[in-house]
């Protein structure tokens, strides 16, 4: 039996996490850069705890962390 571990933001932290992306790809775009990506951390908590998910750095919010079996 194989597993996956499922990881989803909830809707303000994708929706910070579109911003914050939009506005960095847009920028290096302009200047001529080739678009850079986003370093996106998960600290994945015992069950009992709220898992949090951080982009360069910053937090971005509470994430569900789910064992889904295949």
């Amino acid at each position: 039996m194989s597993q996956k571990l499922v990881i989803t933001l909830d809707e303000k932290s994708t929706e910070e996490y579109l911003r914050q992306a939009s506005v960095l790809t847009k920028a290096e775009v302009d200047n001529d850069i080739e678009p850079s990506g986003m370093l996106l951390t998960v600290e994945v908590a015992p069950a009992h705890y709220d898992s949090v998910a951080y982009m360069n750095g910053k937090e971005l919010g509470e994430v569900s962390v789910t064992l889904v079996a295949d």
